[in-house]
């Protein structure tokens, strides 16, 4: 299925091939898709292709969507206003968490 980022922290999925509605055709059908809460508020999804399923934080497919990617590996997904829960675009930056950098 294809999946789409919004800038508002919600990640999508469509119908799969040949279905009604698929895709970016006029009456496409999109749903949010379901997501896990760590203690500390971070939000993840699991992606799946070819029956193989793949863990993401929300926060980083957000910036993955609409930033890039990080500028070097020890980047990570920041929130601005401290809610991890958060993860708006407006939100959230790139930055080398401070026990990285000590």
């Amino acid at each position: 299925p294809k999946v789409r980022v919004r800038d508002d922290g919600l990640v999508e999925s469509c119908l799969r091939p040949g279905n009604k509605g698929y895709g970016g055709h006029r009456g496409a059908r999109w749903h949010g898709l379901r997501e896990t809460t760590q203690a500390d508020g971070r939000r993840f999804v699991n992606l799946s292709r070819d029956g193989e399923s793949l863990r993401k934080e929300v926060a980083t497919l957000v910036l993955l969507a609409f930033v890039g990617q990080p500028p070097t590996y020890q980047h990570k997904p920041f929130h601005r206003n401290g809610v991890n829960q958060d993860c708006r675009l407006v939100n959230l930056e790139w930055t080398i968490p401070e026990e990285e950098t000590s």
